[in-house]
């Protein structure tokens, strides 16, 4: 059996590069509305089997520049095409995770796995979900953060990382369930604290958003 024989499913850096490369051969272009078919990618880059095993996510025997030639063929992005590079070299490693977190992608691959799930579950204790933090709350943790990170965040990136992900969510309308303790709205939410029960209302009007919190627990002595 080879590695393209392996029917055991990639990992995910694998699993996302080959969602990157099957948009970008798909993308519609001038001449080619529906875009290439594999067919159509000339051999001297890969051959239709091997960008099959390529797309199919499990090819373990990848090499950065077929992905770079397939990149330059079809006019991806330069940023786009150095996320698909750090998912090459990701893949290629003994521990993906280990070299991935060692490089600065502002989220990117994190996004791009969040925007392929077909559903969505976050719990939190003392804190609103991540995905359900509107701007009131974002500035409530950055005004209360005592944590020394060395250096400054980029608290404003974050924060527009933050809402830029939360409309992509609502835009698509998948099913989220949210749970958090109750410790999450006991705590002092400080001078914007109707903004932001405000906010989570709204969130939590949304028909395919299931906001749950689950309740102190009294018992009487």
């Amino acid at each position: 059996m080879t590695e393209s024989d392996d029917a055991t499913p990639g990992t995910p850096p694998l699993m996302e590069l080959a969602r990157q490369l099957i948009s970008e051969r798909t993308r519609p272009r001038d001449y080619y509305p529906r875009g290439y078919e594999r067919t159509e990618i000339p051999r001297d880059i890969c051959s239709p089997k091997t960008l099959g095993r390529l797309e199919s996510g499990r090819y373990r025997g990848l090499k950065l520049g077929t992905v770079l030639a397939l990149a330059n063929f079809y006019r991806t992005p330069p940023a786009l095409t150095d996320h698909m590079a750090n998912l090459v070299k990701a893949a290629r490693a003994n521990d993906w995770c280990r070299e991935y977190a060692t490089l600065d992608d502002n989220g990117w691959f994190y996004q791009q796995c969040e925007d392929n799930a077909s559903y969505l579950a976050f719990h939190s204790y003392s804190l609103l979900p991540s995905l359900i933090q509107g701007p009131a709350y974002y500035r409530l943790i950055r005004g209360t953060t005592k944590v020394n990170f060395g250096e400054d965040p980029d608290w404003d990136s974050g924060l527009e990382f933050r809402m830029e992900r939360r409309e992509r969510w609502i835009a698509s309308e998948r099913p989220a369930l949210t749970v958090m303790s109750e410790a999450a709205l006991a705590v002092d939410l400080g001078p914007e604290r109707n903004e932001i029960l405000a906010d989570l209302r709204k969130i939590a009007a949304l028909p395919f958003a299931d906001i749950r919190v689950h309740p102190f627990l009294c018992q009487s002595l």
